[in-house]
């Protein structure tokens, strides 16, 4: 059912959120510049937001509270250098600029598609970001 798929992918969509804020905050403090250190702090920001509004639409599906079923944080493997942690991240953003598209396409909600919409946008800054780091 396409619904039960959207709300699973919800799900799985606020838990990455948070884990991306974190592993930003821990690049944050690794960074090795101030303008580094600031666009890690701004992505973390939004990868929050992004959160908080994926948290507000699993509880409008389902009348609960997101559940953590086996999508706990990973921890950041504070061995790699922050280059390292750049290039996996980008990878990240751009997988979730692809499901932000596909759960976009997938409702009719306008909320839902703003939300989603404001996501997709972010994830694409993110990206261009972390490729200028690496000049």
């Amino acid at each position: 059912m396409a619904h039960d798929r959207f709300t699973q992918l919800i799900l799985e969509s606020y838990f990455a959120e948070m884990q991306a804020h974190h592993h930003y905050m821990t690049m944050a403090q690794m960074a090795p510049t101030e303008e580094a250190r600031q666009i890690m702090m701004m992505n973390a920001q939004d990868e929050h937001r992004h959160a908080e509004a994926f948290e507000k639409i699993y509880e409008e599906l389902t009348g609960t509270e997101p559940r953590d079923t086996g999508m706990h944080m990973m921890p950041v493997n504070e061995n790699m250098t922050f280059l390292d942690h750049v290039r996996m991240q980008l990878f990240d953003e751009y997988a979730d600029f692809r499901k932000y598209k596909d759960m976009y396409l997938m409702t009719d909600n306008p909320e839902y598609r703003d939300t989603l919409f404001n996501a997709i946008h972010d994830e694409f800054r993110h990206a261009m970001l972390l490729t200028y780091l690496l000049n």
